[in-house]
């Protein structure tokens, strides 16, 4: 249907870079376009068309209560026609309902038998002067929508105020959770590309109305006004983005305040258990070198023991007769048989000492064995089997693997 309506009155094929754009809401990479064109054609005959992007409010629940949309515009003007094409994704949108209106009046009024100036409804003055003067539609097309950025660049303003508010209160949740300051500085970023995608809107409106005050056909002092005005909104949704990402700085710092915080407390709650691990590290120090002294009291003790008791069980076997009390002497009479007793102490004692040493030497033994193959476990399973010899390799090179283990 297009391509017969474009062949049908000639359209431009400029306009199809701005047909090509609607379907959906304008798009982040489209926001600074507005593919204005005005082509001069002789004869008072000339060709304008853009796209011009404006926000307009939605009436649906939520925090978005805003919508981006944008309207297309092709006129064609000729000394004898002029043919206006209007493309807009919203049929309840201010102008389409306005120029519905239009055209149901002019239908009443061309159905009418009797039509009096005093009896009839007030003809609208807007019909007047496009019948009149066609160009003046593009004037109202502006009119309708470039004031809208006003009250939407004070909704962003008021979004904003709400999370300023938060983070400049010293007591406020901010500076405690995180989570809270997460919420805020997404809330801020969200709120920042709103600006910055209305800013590239109203930049785009702005070549729009250059394009349509360097063709000559228009009240210039109006359309500069609305010029100034569409400045105003970009300087004003610049001063918002600058405080916001001031706002976005502070609570960053907040953030970054409360973890150097944090991290001295866990600084200090470190440095208490490190204190405490020494003073328990010091005291098992000296409780090892107390249990090393008691051991090495029991060996000495151990010894002496190995060498005295073969003497008194020797002692209590023989009992007393070896010894005996000499009256006319007044002294101990050791018989002659005393060799008897000291030979067989010496055996016994012989003995034992051999007893403890082996024992001792094999208590070693068995402790260094299981040494060994607690390291032998722990090198098989190793998973790069470094010191494993090969299955492959010689029985020598295998069997000093082993001895390597």
């Amino acid at each position: 249907m297009a391509a017969r309506l474009f062949e049908r009155y000639k359209v431009r094929a400029e306009f199809l870079r701005v047909l090509l754009s609607f379907g959906d809401e304008p798009h982040q990479s489209e926001a600074g376009s507005a593919n204005s064109t005005f082509v001069p054609q002789g004869d008072d005959a000339y060709t304008l068309l853009y796209k011009l992007n404006f926000v307009e409010r939605n009436e649906r629940s939520g925090p978005d209560a805003w919508s981006f949309r944008h309207v297309g515009v092709y006129h064609q003007h000729t000394p004898c026609f002029d043919l206006f094409i209007l493309l807009h994704c919203q049929p309840a949108s201010e102008l389409a309902e306005t120029l519905q209106d239009l055209v149901e009046e002019e239908e009443e009024v061309e159905c009418s038998e009797e039509l009096d100036d005093k009896s009839a409804p007030m003809v609208n003055v807007f019909r007047r002067d496009l019948c009149s003067q066609p160009a003046m539609l593009h004037h109202y097309i502006l009119s309708c929508y470039l004031d809208n950025w006003r009250a939407y660049l004070r909704h962003l303003g008021d979004r904003f105020s709400k999370v300023l508010n938060t983070a400049m209160v010293p007591h406020a949740k901010m500076d405690h959770n995180v989570w809270v300051t997460f919420k805020s500085v997404r809330e801020l970023r969200n709120t920042n590309d709103l600006a910055l995608f209305a800013s590239a809107c109203c930049q785009s409106n702005l070549e729009v109305t250059g394009c349509i005050l360097s063709t000559g056909k228009f009240p210039a002092a109006e359309i500069r006004s609305m010029e100034t005005m569409l400045r105003g909104y970009i300087e004003s949704s610049a001063v918002l983005r600058q405080r916001v990402d001031n706002t976005v700085e502070l609570a960053s710092y907040t953030l970054s305040l409360h973890n150097q915080q944090e991290l001295q407390l866990l600084t200090r709650e470190m440095k208490t258990h490190i204190k405490n691990t020494g003073d328990v590290t010091l005291k098992l120090k000296d409780l090892t070198e107390n249990t090393v002294d008691d051991s090495a009291i029991v060996r000495i003790i151990t010894i002496i023991s190995a060498i005295y008791l073969p003497g008194s069980f020797v002692g209590s076997l023989f009992g007393s007769n070896y010894f005996s009390f000499n009256e006319k002497t007044r002294k101990i009479a050791i018989a002659k048989d005393f060799w008897v007793f000291v030979l067989v102490w010496l055996i016994l004692t012989v003995f034992t000492v051999a007893a403890y040493f082996y024992t001792y030497i094999r208590k070693k033994k068995k402790k260094a064995t299981r040494a060994l193959k607690d390291l032998g476990d722990d090198v098989d399973e190793d998973p790069n089997n470094y010191n494993k010899p090969s299955p492959l390799s010689p029985p020598s090179a295998r069997r000093y693997g082993v001895e390597s283990r």
